[in-house]
């Protein structure tokens, strides 16, 4: 089948099309010829960076998504849109508000045009896959922070004070999430979960990264934030906990550290020269 991926150079967007690749699929670079299957992960994806600029979330993905579903045109692709988790929640952030927009105007323009659609909701993706890790400068997820910091011997940066052990998440590993992608494209039409079901307080991650934590002040966010099985793809489960997630990132760190490294002092100069 030929599938169009946006956001194909990402974290989750680079297994993925390696993944469909392996699984006898053919990666086309638009919508010209009219693919199969539209995978639609270009996103902007900072919740809290979002605060800053509102109306750049909303450009990047809103109308970024509006354009992408402008230009379909018969025979109509399925369609399977990389949302999150927080849609569920989109008086969090304006990350999340342009999640749930996006959901709505997708699932109205398939019944309008009748495609198919199918949005996954993916929790806190971490972990690496193949050679592929999460990297980003400077770095704002919880896991890579926390594997970084223990292998640094420094401490992790906390948004909570103690004695508490701050918000709950769900963390899937990224493998998960690009196994949901290929078990989508069969699924019925709708949207679900991707997840493992498993509470983790930031503590929980940090205590088993082994890390030390420097407490700092509550940011206002959802507390709990955990998948429902039964909200999971008909046919999908998780294959990987926290503590895989873990291994396979620090496995990736310590053989991309020299790179990661160089882009933290390409970073730190940039942000030098515009001091």
């Amino acid at each position: 089948m030929r599938v169009y991926v946006t956001g194909a150079s990402g974290y989750i967007g680079t297994p993925l099309v390696a993944a469909l690749r392996e699984a006898g699929h053919e990666i086309v670079g638009g919508l010209s010829g009219t693919p199969d299957y539209v995978m639609h992960l270009a996103a902007a994806s900072d919740a809290r960076g979002s605060h800053a600029v509102p109306l750049g979330y909303y450009e990047d993905n809103v109308v970024g998504t509006l354009n992408l579903l402008q230009r379909l045109t018969r025979p109509y692709p399925r369609f399977i849109y990389a949302s999150s988790s927080v849609a569920a929640f989109p008086e969090s952030s304006p990350y999340a508000a342009t999640k749930a927009a996006c959901e709505h105007m997708i699932f109205a323009a398939a019944k309008a045009y009748g495609f198919e659609a199918v949005a996954l909701r993916p929790f806190v993706v971490a972990g690496a896959m193949g050679g592929y890790g999460e990297a980003h400068t400077p770095e704002t997820h919880l896991v890579p922070k926390a594997v970084q910091a223990q292998l640094c011997n420094a401490a992790v940066p906390a948004n909570f004070a103690a004695p508490g052990r701050g918000a709950v998440r769900d963390y899937v590993h990224v493998a998960d999430v690009v196994s949901a992608f290929l078990a989508a494209m069969t699924a019925p039409s709708g949207t679900y979960e991707v997840g493992t079901g498993q509470p983790s307080s930031i503590m929980d991650v940090v205590e088993a990264v082994g890390c030390r934590v420097a407490y700092g002040v509550a940011a206002p966010e959802p507390g709990k934030l955990v998948s429902d099985p039964a909200r999971w793809l008909p046919g999908w489960a998780p294959r990987y906990g926290l503590a895989r997630i873990i291994e396979t990132d620090r496995q990736w760190r310590l053989t991309g550290c020299a790179t990661l490294l160089r882009g933290e002092q390409e970073h730190e100069r940039s942000a030098q020269q515009q001091r």
